[in-house]
């Protein structure tokens, strides 16, 4: 299922110019980074907008997964190193996807499974390094 989305009632600037232009001369531009990252990780979070009420936990739950590359917004040479901030969050209330939703329950216990399975993962590499000495 294609992640659709609508920020129509995003108070801050959802459009900005990249310096090109269409075939009759008007700016052509593009979502800012930091749009385009929230949109995304409204599946990351398990949450499908932003809310006056929820801006505090969909923040929190991104904290909450760490500083993954999926949660950083792209800087000007297109690395993802730049964190969003709780102030960013909260300026772009009124996001809404069609991400899937989870409870805090069902979001945790994703959390959970997902920093065992990388501490499976690297116990597993930690013990085959040590074999070879």
């Amino acid at each position: 299922m294609p992640l659709n989305y609508n920020y129509g009632k995003v108070k801050v600037k959802t459009w900005e110019a990249d310096g090109t232009f269409d075939k009759d001369g008007e700016p052509l531009g593009r979502k800012p980074e930091v749009l385009e990252s929230l949109i995304w990780i409204t599946m990351s979070v398990g949450m499908d907008s932003i809310t006056e009420k929820n801006w505090i936990d969909f923040y929190t739950r991104m904290k909450l997964l760490g500083v993954d590359r999926n949660l950083l917004r792209k800087d000007k040479d297109g690395n993802y190193t730049v964190p969003i901030s709780a102030e960013e969050v909260k300026d772009h209330i009124g996001l809404v996807t069609n991400a899937d939703t989870l409870t805090k329950a069902e979001f945790f216990k994703r959390v959970y499974k997902s920093v065992y399975n990388e501490t499976e993962r690297q116990s597993v590499f930690d013990m085959d390094k040590t074999k070879g000495k």
